[in-house]
């Protein structure tokens, strides 16, 4: 059937999604290296990815109950806490730019 294709298709697409593998575990894996431990790169790259699996995992629960609820009450609720969103990372950009600049990393 075309749903049972189109839902192996999505598979295919996060499987190839997930064989990206991410910049911060590399650089993790080349500094365990470095000191000489298998073990520790391991186990850091497991850990890295636990935590950011279970932050990724209560933003979900977050969002879809922050849905729930503005869709409940106020759909202008919804659109401050996108504004309110966008101005964080916005403001955390500009954080990181300055801070970078002081401690001369890029």
């Amino acid at each position: 059937s075309a749903a049972g294709g189109e839902k192996g298709r999505e598979w295919l697409i996060a499987l190839a999604a997930a064989l990206v593998p991410c910049p911060g575990t590399i650089l993790i894996f080349v500094l365990a290296f470095s000191l000489g431990s298998f073990a520790l790169s391991v186990a850091s790259a497991l850990f890295i990815g636990f935590g950011m699996s279970v932050v990724i995992f209560l933003a979900a629960l977050f969002g879809a109950k922050a849905n729930e609820l503005s869709s409940k009450r106020l759909v202008s609720l919804k659109l401050y806490v996108e504004f309110l969103g966008l101005f964080v990372m916005f403001g955390l950009g500009i954080f990181m730019y300055f801070l970078s600049d002081n401690l001369r990393v890029l």
